[in-house]
């Protein structure tokens, strides 16, 4: 009787549901670990960003501060100073010894000084007075047309006096008793002052900090950059505050155009914002390498479960081999045992007979009934 490969009883299917096992085993995992990793990395740039939020509030509030009270120190100085011009004129030594011990106790002046309503210099706290005339000024030209007391900040400007950097001018208004004009008391900081208190914090390489007259013009910008000085179109001064005075959102840059987060805070008492910028990249900088460790775990993980599901789909491959071997080896005993004249008789440890092959029982005697019930005992 030929013989034949005994056919396997779960077929093609056993082989599909083996594979769907070890694919789906697979995929399961892999999502697992991509979506705990996902999760992960959100949730850490969510935390990271609110963080930054947090910090460059901070920071603006407190710039805020430090701006306000620079000025508010000299706007005391000086009013002082109008009070008693209004009424008098002092003695040019006397009074200019004051204005150089006052300069001397402010750390932020440059200098200060008084000039008469023709913009000559009168009073100064440098050792000599100056001789320029500065009625061309904007400054001097706004308190001689508008009567206010209100100090007013002016543009970025040049000294006449020395070679130094560039200065703002803070200016206050003398009104005589009669109501005229009598000049103005101008003291100048020197944007240094403010350049070497914001050089101090730590915004990345492309951070930046901006102290900013509320008609948008730029006073201080650290670092330095010329490319622009108006800022009157930006959104902060178009939108942002006139919704609110303290802030926080996203911009594209003005200065270097790069995305940063951006913090700003006007000065109550005075005609000033404060803004600080830092890039999203620094921001993001310590993210970036945790994710990067979160990635190396999330691939030797990957890897761990791609030996996995090869090791489970080796154990498939065996097992399915193991049992089409033992199908084969029963099926040759099963041939030998039909085709033999042979008796083969299987007998346990209880003499209880637990097998006899089908041509066998009848040479041996024994009745299919009691062979039934000799096995079932």
């Amino acid at each position: 009787m030929p013989y034949r490969n005994p056919p396997d009883p779960g077929g093609p299917l056993r082989r599909i549901t083996s594979t769907s096992l070890v694919i789906t085993f697979a995929l399961v995992m892999t999502a697992c670990v991509l979506g705990v990793m996902a999760w992960k990395a959100l949730d850490a740039k969510k935390a990271t960003l609110a963080s930054g939020s947090a910090d460059i509030q901070n920071l603006v509030h407190s710039l805020a501060e430090h701006a306000s009270h620079t000025i508010q120190a000299v706007d005391i100085a000086m009013a002082g100073m109008v009070d008693l011009l209004k009424y008098r004129d002092p003695e040019p030594d006397r009074f200019n010894k004051y204005l150089a011990e006052t300069a001397k106790t402010l750390p932020q002046l440059r200098g200060i000084g008084v000039a008469d309503a023709n913009g000559n210099w009168t009073y100064s706290s440098f050792p000599e007075t100056p001789r320029h005339n500065v009625s061309e000024r904007n400054y001097f030209a706004h308190h001689r047309d508008t009567p206010d007391k209100t100090l007013r900040i002016s543009e970025p400007l040049q000294s006449r006096v020395d070679d130094r950097s560039s200065m703002i001018v803070l200016s206050k208004r003398i009104t005589k008793l009669d109501g005229s004009f009598g000049g103005v008391v101008a003291a100048a900081i020197d944007k240094d002052y403010f350049n070497g208190f914001y050089r101090t914090f730590q915004l990345g390489p492309d951070g930046g900090i901006s102290l900013i007259r509320n008609d948008g013009t730029l006073l201080i910008r650290w670092p330095a950059s010329d490319k622009t000085r108006d800022l009157s179109r930006t959104d902060l001064f178009s939108k942002h505050l006139k919704l609110s005075s303290v802030g926080y959102y996203k911009i594209i840059s003005p200065f270097d155009g790069i995305v940063k987060h951006f913090g700003y805070e006007e000065t109550p008492q005075y005609p000033a914002v404060v803004t600080v910028a830092v890039s999203e990249d620094w921001l993001l900088a310590e993210w970036w390498k945790g994710l990067r460790t979160d990635a190396i775990v999330a691939g030797v993980l990957l890897c761990m479960i791609l030996m996995l599901a090869a090791l489970l789909a080796l154990q498939f491959r065996f097992r399915s081999k193991s049992e089409r071997a033992l199908r084969e080896r029963e099926a040759h005993y099963r041939l030998l045992a039909n085709n033999i004249a042979d008796i083969i008789i299987l007998i346990d440890a209880r003499s209880l007979l637990r097998y006899v092959f089908a041509v066998g029982r009848a040479g041996a005697g024994i009745a299919p009934e009691r062979y039934s019930r000799q096995i079932m005992l």
